[in-house]
């Protein structure tokens, strides 16, 4: 769950000790008992579209000095707290998004619509540097085979790019109800025209 240290706010291109939390999150909001019923924390800060790998960034984690703040799923100012849709040529959700697009149906969502058929774009919002909270409850609403066909995916290298597919994934992983193949966890700013009409 953590780098071998706490995380803290805020993110620093390039800085590996960069914390990662967004809005007024602190490391113990990750150790509390879960509130009103839920099984997970998640605080999305990242949002990316797949296949064309341009991503957004929630504004809590980008500064602290936002009027409205949030802990919970997404920022409380809706869409505006978000950032416009940026691009980063050598990021892997950009270089490998059509194979991220596949990796996603084929073993996120166990659809075998990846076989010689154009998959429909999709917007994944996670948590950057995986950083959430799930209840054994939760984790166990899918079969170990599940986690174990997962597992193999990232075993056959030391930094396997399927890594970073898995960042992206994991609230669709831990909440099968709710994939966002279906519907979209947040709202978000509107993409680019040339991707709206995908």
């Amino acid at each position: 769950f953590t780098q071998g240290a706490a995380p803290r706010w805020g993110y620093r291109h390039g800085d590996s000790g960069s914390g990662h939390l967004t809005d007024e999150i602190d490391f113990k909001d990750y150790m509390e008992p879960f509130h009103g019923g839920k099984d997970s924390f998640f605080a999305l800060s990242t949002v990316a579209h797949l296949p064309s790998g341009i991503q957004s960034t929630r504004l809590g984690m980008l500064t602290d000095s936002l009027n409205s703040v949030s802990n919970a799923l997404c920022p409380a100012s809706g869409p505006d707290g978000w950032s416009a849709w940026w691009v980063d040529e050598s990021h892997p959700h950009r270089r490998a998004g059509r194979e991220m697009l596949a990796f996603y149906h084929k073993y996120v969502l166990q659809n075998d619509a990846t076989t010689g058929t154009a998959l429909a774009p999709v917007t994944l919002a996670f948590v950057q540097g995986a950083r959430f909270a799930v209840s054994r409850e939760r984790i166990l609403k899918r079969p170990r085979a599940y986690y174990e066909a997962l597992l193999a995916r990232v075993s056959k290298a030391r930094d396997p790019l399927e890594g970073f597919f898995l960042e992206a994934m994991w609230h669709d992983i831990f909440h099968p109800e709710r994939v966002q193949a279906a519907a979209p966890l947040c709202e978000y700013m509107p993409l680019p025209e040339s991707l709206a009409a995908m």
